[in-house]
């Protein structure tokens, strides 16, 4: 057992110093985040900055740091036990690029981009006993605990997703117990991680070599309709599948444009054109265009491609912009492309971790930027494969008043995962993050509503489902 649990020990360690930040100088919303050009580079000559060096606490995620000079070793903790992480403290470096610090160290934040998320630590005197004491973490029993008990300390979405982790912990923790392999470890975890549609929520398992993904369960009848043809058809394998399906329907798409202004770029994700009426089209299918690089080099080659369709659209009376089939990626992606559409900065949601009472939710704007933009009506396509970062896009782009959302809810995966490596070399991953979009309301699990609703990919007519739902949503467009 910790002789200081994890649970308590952020208000014992920071005592008075945390009771007046949020009294006076945070106010009662909390330690607010810091003007992103406030932030400054975490590491000066190579190695971390001194006020950096120490060991901190993350609270809300199940994280703790110990930087020293040389780097960062991660720990990951839930209930009583706490582990060294092996798959999060080798990318450590990618997590605390930047950094800000007010007077007081309890301000003390660490983000990977000087505009995206930022942390709030907390400082520790010492790792807790837990953390570094010998023992053998790698046992079934241990690694199932360490699963069960992240989910039940910090999984925000219990309710909304119907699910009880306490109960399925006290069911299955025997069968764990029982495990005498990673095999039959790997079946009981299935089971825990089982019946709920969240695609941020798995884990990652070993089985003599192979990966094994458990969970990350999409929902939605489009996903439901796929299946089911995927399966009548009796293909083997269904990624290469529904990789077909998805060129299929975009080459329906293309050839509603203008021949002279069709291009398609980024492998496919993006593509623009000009439709009947003079109305523009814009398809993003993905946030994530070249998995080997960063989001700065992400970021790059969607502002080159922006640039240019933004500049072929200039004429034109209004556009679509389409991600009903949009798979998500780097959040910070979507930031950029909805700031093309943008006139001033605007509120377009908040993240909060449900554990980091002390700290302000982090606010999202849709802000302008880039170097085209564009001030007429968009009509913006969604579908239940709209999901992650295709959803915080459409948070963003419903923020400005010249934006009409249309066709169907989105998946109602918005908040991304959070990844903890456990110590028998698997790893799982899940939302720690509330996500309220400009009113407060929350969207996981239940999707986010168009404003004009209409079927994207219906049972019937399901291969002429996209191109017809670009014509209606231009249709929409044309008379705005």
């Amino acid at each position: 057992m910790l002789s200081l649990s994890f649970a308590s020990c952020v208000p014992r360690l920071l005592g008075a110093a945390l009771a007046f930040a949020l009294s006076g100088t945070a106010g009662a919303g909390g330690l607010p985040q810091f003007d992103p050009n406030v932030l400054r580079p975490a590491r000066e000559h190579g190695d971390y900055l001194p006020a950096l060096r120490g060991t901190w606490l993350l609270p809300g995620y199940g994280h703790a740091y110990r930087i020293k000079r040389g780097g960062i070793d991660i720990y990951s903790h839930a209930g009583s036990l706490c582990w060294f992480d092996p798959i999060a403290t080798p990318d450590a470096d990618k997590l605390f690029g930047w950094t800000a610090r007010s007077w007081l160290r309890l301000d003390t934040v660490f983000a990977d981009a000087r505009d995206g998320m930022q942390y709030h630590i907390a400082p520790l005197p010492a790792l807790p006993p837990a953390c570094t004491r010998p023992l053998d973490r790698t046992t079934p029993a241990y690694t199932f605990d360490a699963i069960a008990n992240l989910f039940i300390d910090y999984y925000p979405y219990a309710a909304e997703r119907g699910v009880d982790f306490v109960q399925r912990k006290a069911q299955l923790r025997p069968l764990a117990a029982a495990a005498r392999d990673d095999a039959e470890l790997a079946a009981v975890v299935a089971e825990f991680v089982a019946g709920f549609d969240d695609p941020h929520t798995g884990v990652n398992a070993y089985v003599d070599g192979q990966k094994i993904e458990l969970g990350q369960q999409y929902g939605g009848a489009t996903i439901a309709l796929l299946i089911e043809r995927f399966v009548a058809g009796g293909q083997p394998d269904f990624n290469a599948w529904f990789t077909a399906w998805k060129t299929e329907q975009s080459q329906k798409v293309d050839a509603l444009l203008d021949p002279a202004t069709r291009q398609r770029v980024l492998g496919d994700t993006v593509a623009w054109g000009v439709l009947p009426n003079n109305v523009g089209y814009l398809t993003i299918d993905a946030m994530l265009y070249d998995a080997t690089t960063d989001e700065d080099d992400n970021r790059r080659l969607i502002a080159e491609q922006l640039d240019a369709a933004l500049t072929a659209f200039k004429d034109t009376r209004a556009i679509v912009v389409d991600v009903s089939a949009n798979a998500g990626g780097y959040g910070i992606v979507s930031g950029d492309i909805a700031g093309r559409f943008a006139d001033r900065k605007r509120l377009a949601f908040t993240k909060h971790a449900r554990g980091a009472r002390w700290v302000a939710p982090h606010a999202f704007s849709t802000t302008p930027s880039g170097a085209v933009r564009y001030d007429k009506p968009v009509v913006l396509l969604t579908s239940d494969l709209t999901v992650s970062a295709g959803e915080q896009l459409t948070l963003y782009l419903r923020a400005l008043p010249q934006v009409m959302q249309v066709g169907m809810r989105t998946q109602g995966a918005v908040s991304g995962a959070f990844p903890h490596g456990l110590p028998n070399g698997w790893e799982v991953g899940f939302p720690t993050e509330v996500t309220r979009d400009a009113q407060g309301r929350v969207y996981e699990a239940t999707g986010i509503p168009p404003q004009i609703a209409f079927d994207v990919y219906p049972r019937d007519g399901f291969d002429e489902g996209r191109v017809n739902a670009v014509r209606r949503a231009a249709d929409l467009a044309a008379t705005r």
